[in-house]
């Protein structure tokens, strides 16, 4: 299979940060992946110019926030800091030949709920996609269920649905896409010692579950994607109380709209697209 002549970067926009832990870990040790997890991430949330900083204050939150950066050893992290590491990283991955993957990561509350701030990456970047059709990656056909090719639309969608439940299928198709061995994909691994984990709550509350896991779990899946809100807000105030379940559910009937736009582009494992 000839590669393309340039090197490929492969930027993942990961929204909300609900599967995108899994997602990675799929694809952490693929040996033809220089893998970048979130690059921005501590001068975020962390250093002098964290998110943090520009919200409504509180004594005892931002004491404990300087107390998170000093554990994680950021308190100093900007984003000139990381952007110049970012370089440096992009420049090895191409001097190794490898397929550079950057994941991006949200920085407020109001982003984790909505779907807008993506749906306004989609369309620029389809937009530019569609009037330069000369720059489309030369790897952009796929196959379909009935074996001829299809070229996808540029940039791609992927429904968390289909990483949970239909995780080989769709991880499979996206391997054709991006030209790169399937094989090296892993499906299960070893449980991360507790001692290796991250100490601040945080972290812990981000990584905890998929540190603790050997693998990817798949439960039942609905029959199909509508989602019932009254049902879901019941279960939210089982757990985590009325007011914070009625803030769940007016973020979630205000993300649908562009959730529904983004999903009639999804990449679907069965076959190329909805």
């Amino acid at each position: 299979m000839t590669e393309p002549p340039v090197p490929r970067r492969i930027f993942v926009f990961d929204h909300p940060r609900t599967v995108s832990q899994m997602f990675h870990r799929l694809f952490a040790n693929h040996e033809e992946l220089e893998n970048i997890f979130h690059p921005f991430m501590g001068a975020s949330m962390y250093g002098p110019e964290r998110i943090q900083l520009t919200l409504k204050h509180c004594s005892v939150a931002e004491d404990a926030q300087e107390d998170l950066a000093f554990n994680a050893h950021m308190e100093r992290e900007t984003y000139q800091v990381a952007a110049q590491r970012l370089t440096e990283s992009i420049a090895t991955a191409e001097k190794k030949a490898d397929v550079f993957k950057l994941q991006t990561a949200d920085e407020d509350f109001a982003i984790y709920t909505s779907f807008r701030w993506l749906r306004i990456i989609f369309d620029s970047y389809r937009e530019f996609y569609s009037e330069n059709d000369d720059l489309v990656p030369p790897y952009s056909s796929c196959s379909t269920i009935d074996g001829t090719k299809e070229k996808p639309i540029w940039p791609l969608v992927i429904d968390a649905e289909d990483v949970v439940y239909s995780t080989q299928a769709i991880v499979s198709k996206l391997c054709d896409i991006w030209h790169i061995d399937s094989s090296g994909v892993q499906y299960s691994w070893k449980a991360t010692p507790k001692e290796e984990r991250p100490k601040d709550k945080i972290m812990c509350g981000f990584f905890d579950t998929l540190l603790s896991s050997t693998g990817v779990i798949q439960g039942n899946k609905r029959d199909d994607r509508s989602l019932d809100i009254d049902e879901e807000t019941v279960k939210w105030t089982a757990e985590f109380g009325e007011q914070v379940a009625a803030d769940l559910r007016r973020f979630a009937i205000a993300a649908m709209p562009d959730y529904e736009y983004l999903r009639q582009f999804c990449l679907c494992a069965a076959r190329g697209y909805t």
